[in-house]
């Protein structure tokens, strides 16, 4: 599979910052590990599916939270839609909490 990347605005028009012909690549840390997707949004599930595919050791029934500054991680649902930039940063854990 070939792929192009093209950061130089088109000759004719206007850059379109939020519409990318080619998903741009992010790279982002789960578990305190670098993960690489294509294109900024992705749901909980497949944020989980491309860590573990990339080594972080996980499973896909963990629960996997965004971590913010200054206010509680977030929850990310498998089906939820997480904007991804390159400072994201996710904690995935197992669901084995009984208490």
């Amino acid at each position: 599979m070939e792929q192009t990347q093209s950061f130089s605005h088109e000759p004719h028009g206007h850059p379109h910052p939020h519409h990318h012909p080619h998903p741009e690549p992010v790279r982002f840390h789960v578990n305190e590990k670098h993960v690489h997707m294509e294109g900024h949004h992705h749901t909980g599930l497949r944020i989980k599916e491309a860590a573990k595919a990339q080594g972080v050791k996980i499973e896909l029934d963990f629960l996997l939270y965004l971590v913010r500054h200054h206010q509680p991680n977030k929850l990310i649902g498998d089906g939820e839609e997480v904007h991804l930039t390159h400072e994201s940063r996710f904690h995935a854990i197992a669901d084995d909490d009984n208490s």
